[in-house]
């Protein structure tokens, strides 16, 4: 299968301009050609893309991508490099994930909270409770926002 780089564009949700200049960086290396001059691009073309896209999402830059390509082409030799990229990937991933869970879990007091007011008519009241008149799973959230808690890790 050889589709165009419009094909191709909107199969993946990926602008053509982002496309050509993947390929001018030199992370798309085998693109053929027609005789006019036109892309072609494969499956394995297609999956690469599909690869630059995920690793670009996990925080990696252009560079290191190129990178990681480059390893690719050299064969098994590069087998230990390109673990050890992913496996840092992996746990920056992982990092990222673990923050992301202490913003929603503070994000969900602030739904509570605000919940709870609005059906109370007022934050009055709320302003007025104890740190163990609140939920439980709130409770440290609560204290680390109100400074008596000496850090946050929910």
């Amino acid at each position: 299968m050889n589709d165009t780089i419009k094909d191709v564009s909107e199969r993946l949700g990926i602008p053509a301009s982002t496309i050509r200049y993947y390929e001018k960086k030199g992370l798309l290396p085998n693109i053929r050609r027609t005789k006019g001059g036109m892309r072609q691009f494969d499956e394995e073309t297609i999956e690469w893309l599909k690869l630059i896209e995920c690793l670009k999402k996990t925080g990696l830059s252009l560079a290191q991508i190129r990178e990681f390509m480059d390893m690719s082409t050299q064969g098994d030799a590069t087998i230990p490099q390109r673990l050890a990229l992913f496996q840092r990937q992996r746990e920056a991933i992982r990092e990222e994930i673990r923050q992301l869970e202490e913003i929603l879990h503070l994000v969900d007091y602030k739904c509570w909270y605000y919940e709870t007011a609005q059906n109370e008519g007022t934050l009055q009241l709320l302003a007025q409770r104890s740190d163990e008149d609140f939920p439980q799973e709130y409770q440290e959230v609560r204290r680390w926002l109100r400074g008596s808690d000496g850090e946050h890790s929910s």
